[in-house]
């Protein structure tokens, strides 16, 4: 039975499209993906809800708004931790599940250099550092009397027979994502006048994802006993490996419109990402005797991916120990688009990319993200306190959806002397996500918060 039963399932295998329709090119959704949600870096910056544009003076600046740099007066060391915790409420089928995973990483490292000028200033920064995670989790089972459409194909004496394994099952599903964008960058500050400032930035960015997607179904109750349907477990892994470069270039101006207001302005222009996805999925089927089969099924991409113009503006109120700040971020998502000219025409993947194109410009829209920031310092025997709060408002790329995100971020910094500073940082966001797929129609409801940690470190030399 064993040596016909595998002959049967490898026709059961070659047959079965439902998983193997997984593999398939990147969507509009995952090209918007690998540039949102960039959370920037540095603790204050981020402690101020990343209203740094019009005050940007460490090395941070290089992120923000590079004119910045031209504000510090000597050379120093800039190094960066942090840590993401990530909370999951799930509900599956009535049942509720929490779940928990953390991360931690070196967030930045940088180097400043003031160079000696006749007038002016001349500084130069340089430093790798982490723009954006795309760490997410989620993990869920149970037993499910919903259709999901699992079939298998059987050839039976020169014909074919379609058995399901479709409902009254035990379902688990987990998927793990991990990487994130980081960034090499140069950058240099000048000052044009007294109260004028300018920078560019020329950065070498590198998005690096590994994804898993895990599902397994198991007759628990024992209903698929007919032979040759008399199936056990089903179980299927999926493993995308992502990398894409690009080199981008910010630039930025800085101006003090008195000596308590200064304004800024940053400036990033597009770029195309050169991507390169490694696709692998596997799958295996137990029967009731134990007798098992399975069938793998890898695929690799290559594409561009042209990324939208982003302008920055800010603005910022510095008294005697208070300080105000705002900024907003204008970006047009729709131009986020495949770029398609190296691909022969009428080609299956150049059609699809072009569908997912139509889909970016008529699905995604302008957007405007807002940044607002406080900072009070406390001075005590020469000691420097600082305390900080801020809030974010990250509007949805998507053009009918009104779900943004926000965040509330708060910090301090302790500084015991002009040279050595320390800052310390927490931001938390909250969010609903429903999510179901071919496997799981019943779907998910999650409730997620993340709540982000940083440690930054600067010295002075």
């Amino acid at each position: 039975m064993s040596n016909c039963r595998a002959k049967i399932c490898l026709v059961a295998l070659a047959a079965l499209t439902l998983a193997a329709s997984t593999l398939k090119t990147q969507t509009a959704a995952d090209a918007i993906r690998i540039i949102d949600n960039e959370t920037g870096f540095g603790a204050r910056a981020l402690a101020m809800g990343g209203a740094y544009t019009a005050i940007a003076n460490d090395f941070s600046a290089i992120y923000w708004n590079p004119a910045g740099l031209a504000a510090i007066p000597v050379g120093g060391i800039f190094a960066e931790g942090f840590a993401n915790t990530l909370k999951n409420k799930i509900t599956y089928l009535g049942t509720s599940k929490d779940i928990t995973d953390q991360n931690k990483r070196l967030g930045a490292i940088g180097l400043v250099t003031a160079i000696p000028t006749v007038r002016g200033s001349f500084v130069i920064g340089v430093g790798i550092n982490k723009l954006a995670s795309y760490d997410d989790y989620l993990e869920f089972s149970g037993f499910s009397p919903v259709d999901n459409g699992l079939e298998f194909t059987f050839e039976e004496e020169g014909q074919y027979t379609l058995y399901p394994f479709n409902s009254n099952a035990f379902r688990l599903e987990e998927v793990r994502s991990v990487g994130g964008v980081d960034q090499i960058s140069l950058g240099v500050g000048i000052a044009l006048s007294a109260r004028t400032v300018t920078g560019l930035a020329v950065s070498s960015l590198g998005a690096r994802e590994e994804y898993r997607f895990i599902f397994e179904q198991t007759d628990s109750e024992n209903r698929y006993q007919s032979y040759p349907a008399d199936f056990n477990k089903y179980f299927m892994t999926q493993e995308l490996s992502l990398e894409g470069t690009t080199t981008r270039i910010r630039a930025g101006i800085l101006s003090a419109i008195s000596p308590k207001i200064k304004v800024g302005t940053t400036v990033t222009l597009p770029s195309t990402f050169e991507v390169a996805e490694q696709h692998y999925l596997e799958e295996q089927l137990t029967f009731d005797d134990e007798s098992t089969t399975d069938s793998t099924i890898t695929g690799f991409w290559e594409y561009r991916l042209r990324t939208p113009l982003s302008i920055d503006f800010g603005a910022a109120f510095t008294g005697s120990a208070l300080t105000f700040s705002t900024m907003a971020r204008l970006k047009d998502w729709g131009w986020t688009q495949f770029e398609l000219e190296d691909l022969p025409s009428g080609t299956p993947l150049k059609e699809e990319l072009e569908s997912e194109n139509r889909a970016l410009s008529y699905d995604y829209r302008t957007t405007i993200e807002l940044r607002f920031g406080t900072e009070y310092v406390l001075r005590v025997r020469g000691l420097a306190l600082s305390f900080r709060g801020g809030y974010i408002r990250i509007p949805s790329p998507l053009r009918d959806s009104d779900k943004n995100r926000e965040y509330i971020t708060g910090g301090i910094a302790i500084s015991p002397t002009q040279q050595f500073i320390v800052n310390l940082s927490y931001l938390t966001t909250t969010w609903g996500r429903q999510s179901s797929d071919q496997y799981t129609p019943s779907g998910t409801i999650e409730e997620l918060t993340k709540m982000t940690f940083v440690v930054t470190a600067s010295i002075r030399l």
